[in-house]
């Protein structure tokens, strides 16, 4: 079973994220899609325009530096117009110079659709585990 629709949209994220280039972030993604994002924001993104929106805030908000993202533990499973793939991506801010300067981890699955223009994002969801008692969120594993 070929994971290309998972692994492309891994590899278009992250070089998107990293180029901050809003129309190829928002090419990954469904005009329908459902985003349940473990940061500030709304509780749900309905739509690739609420998507678009929340998207430009966030690279707009970075000033000089880049978001390097990976992903680890990653698991892909992959059918004749569903596809989905989950694990662990990590958020590296970049320096202009292009050093390291912090980072943090969030879970993550995806859910893609074949549609007539290639497999689309419709359902993104990102968490980190929270401590009960404190509801202190962990962000390194």
């Amino acid at each position: 079973m070929s994971i290309a629709p998972t692994q492309q949209f891994l590899d278009g994220y992250q070089a998107a994220v990293l180029q901050q280039d809003l129309a190829a972030f928002c090419a990954l993604y469904a005009d329908d899609v459902c985003v349940f994002d473990a940061w500030g924001g709304p509780w749900l993104t309905q739509g690739l325009p609420a998507l678009r929106a929340g998207t430009e805030q966030w690279f707009n908000s970075l000033g000089r530096e880049r978001v390097q993202v990976s992903a680890s533990d990653v698991q892909h499973a992959v059918g004749d117009d569903l596809a989905t793939v989950h694990g662990i991506w990590r958020f590296a801010a970049i320096s202009p110079e292009g050093h390291e300067l912090r980072w943090l981890e969030n879970r993550f699955s995806v859910s893609l659709r074949r549609t007539p223009v290639g497999w689309k994002v419709f359902h993104q969801h990102t968490s980190s585990p929270a401590e009960f008692g404190s509801g202190k969120v962990q962000l390194r594993r």
